[in-house]
């Protein structure tokens, strides 16, 4: 496990821009686009799991 020094603002930033990164790409392959599905598809998991450390990194989170 990982731990990460971060503002604020950082965390702020990290989960607007996780937000809207991961509804971007499940929302592509979610047949409805409907906001409540979002969290059922696998585009929705893989930007979790895949991308959300990434992300901290590029904010300047130290590990």
């Amino acid at each position: 496990m990982r731990t990460y020094t971060l503002t604020t603002d950082q965390i702020a930033e990290a989960f607007e821009r996780a937000y809207s990164k991961g509804y971007d790409r499940s929302s592509a392959v979610s047949k409805t686009a409907n906001p409540d599905d979002y969290k059922n598809t696998q585009a929705y998991h893989h930007f979790r799991c895949q991308d959300l450390e990434p992300l901290l990194f590029d904010l300047g989170g130290k590990r």
